[in-house]
């Protein structure tokens, strides 16, 4: 048995051409509190540091993961996560960005042989329903990797 060495963080991940501003990004998305990942601190979070990609933001709220346990009927979602699904639309909209990820994270342990990543693939109109297989999986992993594209 290992022990969790950080837990409760979402990330949006992407790649982006020369006229996006990573000043930008992070005024824009003030209000869901996005924090730019430096390159030393991306090694810090390890075995799911290889899923990022160029940007790298971390959306820390605590409380939002367990939004999705109460979560059992696609129709019924919870107005949070309603409210996600709307800003990562919005963002995904950014013509300068590409490759979008959404990383959910319950726990990572120290082992990674104990931790189960389980990828999801969707399209930017349907994020809703990518999100929704993260909390139907809840039980088989850990570790939520949602690819827009």
């Amino acid at each position: 048995m290992s022990f969790v060495i950080y837990d409760c963080i979402q990330f949006i991940t992407f790649d982006a051409d020369e006229t996006f501003s990573k000043a930008l990004f992070l005024e824009e998305n003030e209000h869901i509190q996005a924090i730019l990942l430096k390159p030393e601190v991306k090694e810090k979070y390890l075995y799911i540091n290889n899923y990022f990609k160029e940007n790298v933001f971390s959306i820390y709220d605590q409380e939002f993961i367990g939004d999705f346990d109460e979560w059992k009927e696609f129709n019924k979602s919870p107005i949070e996560i309603q409210s996600f699904c709307f800003e990562i639309k919005r963002i995904v909209q950014n013509k300068s960005i590409s490759n979008v990820s959404i990383i959910l994270i319950y726990y990572v342990n120290e082992q990674e042989e104990e931790n189960n990543i389980v990828t999801v693939n969707t399209t930017s109109t349907n994020i809703i329903e990518g999100l929704f297989k993260a909390s139907l999986f809840e039980k088989e992993g850990n570790i939520f990797i949602i690819n827009i594209n």
